[in-house]
C-alpha cells in the first residue's frame, strides 16, 4: 500500500498529488507536463516538498507536519530514469554492487537472481559505453531492483529507446512485475506500453493526480478518451502457418485467433494491440467476409463520448469496440445482448518481442 500527499513547487510548476495505491504495479499516465516525473522525483526525495507525506506499507517515508523527512538514502526506493544515469567508471557489476550497497541488506531480489533475471551476467565486466541503450536500461533496472526494499520508480524507462529496443526490454520488466516484491510506479505518457503491464492507473493531468483505477473504470468515468485508448492483449502462439502468412493465437481457453505471421516459437507470449475503430460488431456469425476474426461474446456496457460510443464487450476478456449511436440503435445493443467482434489478422499489431514461453 503507497499512500502519498504532496505540494510541491519548481519554478512556475505546482505538484498537487495525493492517492491510496494498493495495486503491486501502477502505471503513473498522462499528457506531458502534467507531473509525472515531478511525483516520482518527491517520492524519492530527490525535490524538497512544501508539504509532504508519504507512507509505504505503515512505514513513514515523509511527514512534514511532524518534520519526518527521510533523506533519499534512507528511503529503500529504487528509481530508473529515462537515460538510465550508470556510473561510466564503473563496471556494469560495479554499478550493481552500488545498488545493493543502497539497498543495505534488505533487497528486492538477491543478486545472483537479478542478475538471471536480467540476462546480466555476459555484461558484468564491460564499462557503460560499451552497452547499447537496452543493455544499459537493463543495468539500470538491476540496480534500482537491488536498491528498491521499498518502492521501485521506473521514469519512463522506454522513452530513449526506438522500438525495436523497446520490444526487448518490455519482457524483462513484466518478469519483474512477475518476481519482485516490492510496490512499482511506471510513469509513461504511452498508455499502449503501460497496458502491456498493468492496467491499474495513476491518471495526472496539470500537476494534479485526477483518479486512480482500473482502465475500465477510468474509461467509464470519461477519464480516457477514445483517441487515447487501445486494447492490449497478452496472447500465445498455438500454430505457425508461414506459407500463408498467419499465425494462430491463443486469446483464452476456448478461443484461439490469426493475426499477421510473426516469427516466433510455438507457446511464446506477445502483447498486441488492437484498434477499438477496428473491430466491428454483428449479432451473429457472418458467412463470406474477409475478416477471419469472429469472437463471440457479450455486451457488458455501453459508453458514451460525444458522437461516439464505446461497446465494452465481454469475450473471454474485456474487449472495447468503437460504434457509432445508429448501430447501437441498429443492433439493439444492451448490456447483456449477445454479439460477435470482427476483425482482420491485419489489424493485430504486435508490440514486444516475444516473452519467455509457459503462462504467468
Amino acid at each position: 500500500m503507497i499512500t502519498f500527499e504532496l505540494d510541491v513547487r519548481r519554478g512556475d510548476f505546482r505538484l498537487a498529488a495525493s492517492a491510496e495505491l494498493s495495486s503491486t504495479f501502477t502505471g503513473v499516465w498522462g499528457p506531458s507536463g502534467s507531473g509525472k516525473s515531478t511525483l516520482l522525483a518527491a517520492l524519492a526525495g530527490l525535490v524538497p516538498p512544501e508539504r509532504a507525506r508519504i507512507v509505504v506499507d505503515d512505514e513513514v517515508l515523509a511527514n512534514t507536519d511532524e518534520r519526518i523527512v527521510l533523506p533519499p538514502h534512507r528511503r529503500g526506493i529504487g528509481v530508473v530514469f529515462q537515460d538510465g544515469r550508470l556510473f561510466p567508471h564503473l563496471s556494469v557489476r560495479g554499478n550493481l554492487v552500488y545498488g545493493a550497497r543502497a539497498g543495505s541488506a534488505s533487497i528486492a531480489l538477491g543478486f545472483d537472481e537479478m542478475v538471471e533475471l536480467l540476462a546480466l551476467g555476459p555484461l558484468l565486466d564491460r564499462k557503460p559505453l560499451e552497452l547499447s541503450g537496452g543493455e544499459r536500461q537493463r543495468v539500470a533496472l538491476g540496480r534500482a531492483l537491488l536498491a528498491a526494499t521499498r518502492l521501485l520508480l521506473l521514469d519512463e524507462p522506454l522513452s530513449a529507446l526506438d522500438r525495436e529496443m523497446r520490444g526487448q526490454i518490455l519482457p524483462y520488466l513484466s518478469r519483474v512485475r512477475e518476481r519482485v516484491d516490492v510496490p512499482v510506479l511506471y510513469v509513461s505518457h504511452d498508455l499502449s506500453e503501460i497496458l502491456q503491464l498493468t492496467d491499474q492507473l495513476l491518471l495526472m493531468r496539470g500537476g494534479e493526480t485526477v483518479e486512480n483505477g482500473s482502465l475500465l473504470e477510468l474509461v467509464r468515468a470519461g477519464h480516457v478518451l477514445h483517441g487515447e485508448l487501445d486494447n492490449v492483449l497478452e496472447l500465445e502462439v498455438e500454430e505457425q502457418d508461414e506459407e500463408a502468412g498467419l499465425s494462430i493465437l491463443r486469446m483464452t481457453p476456448s478461443t484461439a485467433i490469426a493475426g499477421a505471421f510473426v516469427p516466433s516459437p510455438l507457446g511464446a507470449r506477445l502483447h498486441v494491440g488492437l484498434r477499438p475503430e477496428d473491430v466491428m460488431l454483428a449479432r451473429e456469425h457472418v458467412s463470406a467476409i474477409s475478416a477471419r476474426n469472429q469472437v463471440a461474446g457479450s455486451v457488458s456496457g455501453l459508453i458514451e463520448e460525444g458522437r461516439r460510443v464505446l461497446a465494452v464487450v465481454d469475450c473471454g476478456i474485456e474487449l472495447f469496440v468503437e460504434v457509432s449511436p445508429s448501430a447501437v440503435a441498429e443492433l439493439d445493443l444492451v448490456p447483456g445482448r449477445e454479439v460477435v467482434c470482427l476483425f482482420k489478422a491485419n489489424a493485430l499489431r504486435y508490440l514486444d518481442a516475444p516473452l519467455r514461453t509457459g503462462s504467468r
